[in-house]
């Protein structure tokens, strides 16, 4: 009787932990670098493209994602999220899979510091959404310059 009560307990006990197991069965987005690579000129100084390095290591595939760019306020940690900079083409990504989408920052959007001689410097923030997912504690800021002649730099 104390056997078939332990073997009942121990029973409910590995059905909640396959259970929640199988639940947390999610994608989980790492960002791992946001680089530029040089500008085309056919750019004319309006844009610059940032290339981010998303990786899955969730056990899920992540399902229509877009690598995003917003600005990052001056002197405040929130970000301001009515303006998107830019977004990436959507893709997926598999379980343990990683891409590099390219986003297109729009320039004149920025909001940042001035500079000498023209132009701003703004921290711009980087995220991927998904339908399943979101990278908010894998995010990435970095300072981006775009000066009024319309060569940019990061």
């Amino acid at each position: 009787m104390v056997a078939a009560t332990i073997a009942a307990i121990i029973a409910s006990f590995v059905m909640v932990l396959v259970g929640s197991a199988l639940s947390s069965e999610q994608p989980h987005l790492q960002m791992i670098r946001v680089s530029f690579p040089p500008p085309p000129s056919s750019a004319g100084g309006t844009y610059l493209d940032a290339a981010v390095a998303v990786n899955n290591a969730g056990t899920a595939t992540a399902k229509g994602c877009y690598a995003k760019a917003f600005n990052h306020l001056l002197f405040s940690e929130d970000i301001d999220e009515s303006t998107e900079l830019g977004s990436s083409e959507q893709f997926d990504l598999s379980p343990h899979g990683g891409l590099v989408p390219s986003v297109s920052v729009r320039l004149a959007d920025l909001s940042g510091e001035a500079l000498l001689g023209g132009g701003v410097r703004a921290p711009v923030f980087f995220r991927v959404e998904c339908e399943n997912a979101e990278s908010s504690e894998e995010s990435m800021t970095v300072k981006v310059s775009g000066p009024a002649s319309g060569s940019a730099t990061a």
